[in-house]
């Protein structure tokens, strides 16, 4: 059954994002630091993110598919709360990825037709960054 998943973790050195980063992929570190993150936030280990549309219609998409009521609670809502509250007494200047996934089992990406647009990987994932 299709999983939806949030995280907020550090980006180690052997983080993949960050190796991607030292490879020349992306212009920008990956991340935020957390000290800018808890700024934005009042001080609060927490997070609110838009989920973007795409993401929405293939979490209902998959909720009908596999009649899974959470996942349809979720794709009516466009916003999802990411705790940190874990990354307490981490390093202020640490950088952290915050964002959420959506993992599908074998088959159900292509019962939707979603298996030709990450080849080969059958998994939609998003990555909200602000570069404020």
């Amino acid at each position: 059954m299709a999983k939806f998943s949030t995280h907020a973790v550090v980006v180690t050195p052997d983080h993949p994002l960050m190796k991607a980063y030292q490879a020349g992929f992306k212009e920008t570190p990956p991340g935020r630091v957390l000290r800018e993150l808890l700024e934005d936030t009042g001080g609060a280990y927490e997070i609110t993110l838009v989920i973007p549309p795409n993401t929405l219609e293939r979490l209902r998409q998959v909720a009908e598919l596999t009649s899974d009521g959470q996942l349809l609670e979720i794709s009516r809502n466009p916003e999802i709360r990411i705790s940190f509250e874990h990354l307490r007494g981490t390093d202020p200047e640490a950088r952290v990825d915050v964002g959420g996934e959506l993992t599908y089992e074998d088959g159900e990406a292509e019962l939707l037709g979603l298996s030709d647009r990450r080849p080969p990987d059958p998994k939609t994932t998003f990555v909200v960054e602000n570069d404020e």
